[in-house]
């Protein structure tokens, strides 16, 4: 139920929120009503016993609901303020986490990102510079590493942090809080609870309570957050990842923290990013160190459009443009085919029989052919030459209409009927169902992910072997001139 408002058109979506408002505030009214009634119970029955003094009173009143589960509209500043705990408390938070075997057993697979290395080095850098930039490949583990890495320090030192690490989309920010979560050996169920350190905040919906130390949000989250509270006063350590998608919101964040970090000296910016200009922000920020970390590479077999019409033995005259088709059996049209080839940069195809060029000379690049992705996963799916690509297909799509329409012809295809869970990836999606993309599937079954380009450097997805990619994405652009 209080998920459902997600799938609501935008202007009923906004009277969804006002009327929750509406009704928490209601209920806050009638808790405190209650706990004031329970108050005078409990006063009167200790003055009856002439025992007032010792009897037990709270030392704050509460209400009940105070800490409501996810909601998608929260006060952050004030609920994500740390609380006073000395030293010794903070060292047996983390000794506690650091003892559990699922701790010691996510710490070996940690070890072999190549960002692991860099650990001391980064440590380091942060303790002495107010703002770092880390320049890591897709890959290294940065998103979720660095984080940690100032986390556990800071914990195992015995001091009170708190560290938010800012997503430009929002699905990144819940898996990777989640991926972080389970490294630290919390169960999954454990993530924005009392049980956990780490904790997220998306917009309408958040999970963070006092007791998480590190939280991943979006961008218009912090911004939010600049607008109401003291500098970010419970803020101790700001990790902007993937800071090269340059945004409205982004770039006016970085406008107010490098007058914020002025204000705050003992404020910590990390700045992270694959393809980030280093140059240029470390001059923006008065000469930021810079630390570069390598990704690693897998072999990687590529195959093109022609590649796949071959396969395929691929033929829709549907999306082909009226243009005629190259005859096998007359020299004439072979000769006469040379010349469209050349228009059409169909050069150096020689050792592709004559149906695949005349095919792709008459496909029409400006639309999708679903028909021939189809065509594809089912060669996948069936060859036996393709078993090990065939155990997790990510589909590269532009948005959620062709996501949907990619998704329907292949539930509805009897090739993955049996044996295939076909799954569907972008922000507008539950999150429920956007989570069992990640999963990975039990033995005998195989699955296909359906996703825009974030899932190319936004998200992991590990256990990806074959990526079909549509060449097509949304982008927004300024048009500078005028008609």
């Amino acid at each position: 139920e209080e998920k459902a408002y997600l799938r609501l058109p935008p202007v009923w979506k906004d009277f969804w929120v006002s009327l929750y408002t509406l009704k928490k505030k209601n209920d806050l009214a009638i808790d405190r009503e209650e706990l004031r009634k329970i108050r005078s119970l409990i006063e009167d029955s200790a003055r009856k016993q002439g025992n007032l003094e010792q009897a037990t009173r709270p030392a704050e009143i509460t209400p009940l609901c105070s800490k409501p589960e996810a909601s998608p509209i929260r006060e952050y500043h004030n609920r994500m303020s740390p609380t006073t705990q000395d030293t010794e408390e903070m060292k047996s938070i983390w000794t506690s986490k650091s003892a559990t075997p699922s701790f010691r057993n996510m710490v070996c697979q940690r070890k072999s990102l190549p960002i692991w290395g860099f650990k001391e080095e980064i440590i380091r850098t942060v303790l002495g510079h107010q703002t770092v930039i880390v320049c890591g490949e897709t890959g290294c583990g940065k998103s979720t590493q660095v984080p940690s890495f100032i986390l556990e320090h800071e914990l195992s030192l015995g001091k009170t942090c708190k560290v938010y690490c800012t997503e430009p989309r929002r699905i990144s920010a819940i898996s990777l809080a989640r991926r972080v979560s389970e490294e630290l050996g919390e169960r999954k169920s454990d993530v924005g609870t009392s049980r956990s350190l780490v904790g997220y905040a998306i917009r309408l919906e958040s999970k963070v309570v006092r007791e998480n130390r590190l939280v991943y949000a979006t961008t218009g989250i912090v911004m939010r957050m600049l607008e109401a509270s003291d500098d970010l006063q419970e803020i101790t350590h700001l990790v902007l990842d993937e800071v090269h998608e340059r945004s409205i919101e982004s770039d006016f964040l970085l406008i107010v923290l490098r007058k914020l970090l002025v204000r705050r000296p003992q404020l910590k910016v990390i700045l992270m990013s694959a393809t980030v200009d280093a140059a240029k922000f470390s001059s923006y920020f008065s000469g930021a160190p810079v630390l570069t970390v390598p990704g690693r590479t897998f072999p990687v077999q590529t195959r093109y459009l022609e590649d796949a019409i071959e396969e395929t033995n691929f033929f829709n005259r549907d999306f082909l443009r009226g243009v005629p088709s190259i005859d096998d059996g007359e020299d004439e049209a072979q000769d006469s085919s040379s010349d469209k080839e050349k228009k059409k940069g169909l050069i150096g195809l020689e050792n592709y029989s004559a149906k695949t060029r005349s095919t792709l000379a008459q496909l029409d690049e400006y639309r999708i052919n679903y028909d021939l992705i189809v065509s594809l996963l089912e060669s996948i799916a069936t060859k036996p030459r393709f078993v090990n690509f065939s155990k997790a297909v990510l589909v590269f799509l532009p948005g959620i209409a062709e996501i949907r329409r990619m998704h329907d012809m292949l539930s509805s295809h009897a090739s993955f009927s049996n044996g295939w869970s076909i799954h569907p990836l972008h922000s507008t999606i539950a999150m429920d169902e956007q989570e069992r993309a990640f999963a990975i599937p039990p033995r005998g079954h195989r699955k296909i992910v359906l996703a825009t380009n974030i899932a190319e450097t936004g998200v992991t997805i590990p256990d990806v072997t074959c990526v079909i990619d549509t060449g097509k994405h949304k982008e927004m652009r300024l048009v500078t001139y005028s008609l």
